[in-house]
Order: C-alpha cells, then sequence, then structure tokens
C-alpha cells in the first residue's frame, strides 16, 4: 500500500511502521491442532506510554482471536480425541 496520492496534513510527522508474524500450525488430531502465532512490530517510535503499546498490540492480534473463537471447539470433545489419539 503506497498511501494516499494527496497531501495530507501533517505527513511530515508521521513515520511508517512495520509488522510481520508467523502462524505455527501443529496437527495434533484429525480434527484439533495447537495455534502459535509469533507478532513483531516496530512502531519507530521509542516514547510511546504502555498502555498505547498494549492497545496497538492488541489491535493487532484482534484479527487472530476472532478467528480462533469462530473455529472453537467444544473442550471435552476435543480432549477425548487427543486422548484417543494418544491411545492408538
Amino acid at each position: 500500500y503506497r498511501g494516499t496520492h494527496h497531501k495530507v496534513d501533517g505527513s511530515e510527522k508521521m513515520k511508517v511502521a512495520t509488522t510481520r508474524g508467523a502462524y505455527i500450525v501443529k496437527e495434533l488430531t484429525e480434527h484439533t491442532c495447537e495455534w502459535t502465532k509469533v507478532q513483531q512490530a516496530d512502531l519507530k517510535i521509542s516514547f510511546l506510554p504502555a498502555n498505547v503499546v498494549d492497545m496497538i498490540a492488541k489491535q493487532q492480534l484482534g484479527k487472530a482471536n476472532e478467528l480462533q473463537e469462530q473455529l472453537r471447539r467444544n473442550r471435552k470433545e476435543v480432549d477425548r480425541e487427543r486422548v484417543a489419539a494418544l491411545v492408538e
């Protein structure tokens, strides 16, 4: 994304932050997995208060959390599947 094509007031004071991440999905059984998200963000600003950094981090994780909730299954059913897979 190259941004807008017109001058934005105050743009000379803006910083371009970067973020990158990786998802690690490990299949545990046929219908269950372990999901790890590793996220790194460089806000290019060193003077942000901790509560602002926390707010930004929560926003970054929001989409992953939404997907996790959407795909969440009954814990007892998942436990039963994992035990059955270990017994095999």
